[in-house]
Order: structure tokens, then sequence, then C-alpha cells
């Protein structure tokens, strides 16, 4: 459920850096910042963003789409999968975690499949 599109346009109007502005960041921001306000008004939850974050973004993300096994995607996209910008207790292996080699990003390519095509490599980290 997003926000309708006169709350929308009069979001744009407000942010908007010049005349018709529809895209600079002040206005997307804005327009995210409302649809994940409008859609934490419909799972009940009393706490608004002010303004959306990458963390905001990415922790909103992993509530909504929960049981749609996106998270990983998600985490690779935004930099955070092998890095120590985002961590979780055992990442890495480590109690508090800790980042991981870059070559995790991917996944290794079934033994199968490169038997099965001579052209095919493994990717690099799993070889």
């Amino acid at each position: 459920m997003a926000i309708s599109n006169e709350k929308k346009n009069e979001i744009m109007k407000k942010y908007a850096r010049h005349e018709g502005d529809t895209g600079s960041a002040e206005v997307q921001i804005a327009v995210l910042t409302a649809d994940i306000n409008e859609l934490r008004k419909r799972a009940n939850c009393t706490r608004k963003v002010q303004t959306v974050t990458e963390q905001e973004l990415i922790d909103e993300w992993a509530r909504e789409f929960y049981l749609e096994g996106r998270r990983r995607s998600d985490l690779v996209r935004f930099g955070m999968f092998t890095t120590n910008k985002y961590v979780w207790d055992w990442k890495g292996g480590a109690m508090n975690g800790t980042s991981v080699a870059s070559y995790y990003n991917l996944y290794p390519i079934p033994v199968s499949d490169i038997n099965n095509n001579k052209n095919m490599s493994q990717n690099e980290g799993y070889k």
C-alpha cells in the first residue's frame, strides 16, 4: 500500500529543488519516508521514521520481506553482506561478528554444472 498520488505530489512540491523536480535525492527520500511510514501505520507500528537511511531501509525490508528469502541479496546489493558495514552475531565465525572474504558475495557453481560445460570455471575463492 503506497501513499496516495495527491500526497506524493504534495511531497514532491515541498522538497523539489526546482520546478518540476521529481527525481532529486531530497524528493525521493521524502517520498520513500512517507511510503515507509504508511507501511508502518498499516502494521500498527507506533514508531515513525524521520528520514530514510540505508540502514533504516535494509531493516524495513528485513521486516517486510521476512519470509521471501531476499535478505542475502539485499545485503549483497548494499555492500553489507561481507563487510563490517553490517555485522550480526557469529558473522565470520566471531562471537560479535566480523567481515568475511568478498568472494562470499557469489555462490559457488555446482561441480556438476562445471563438468557439463567446459567453458565454465568456478567463481574465485571456491577453487
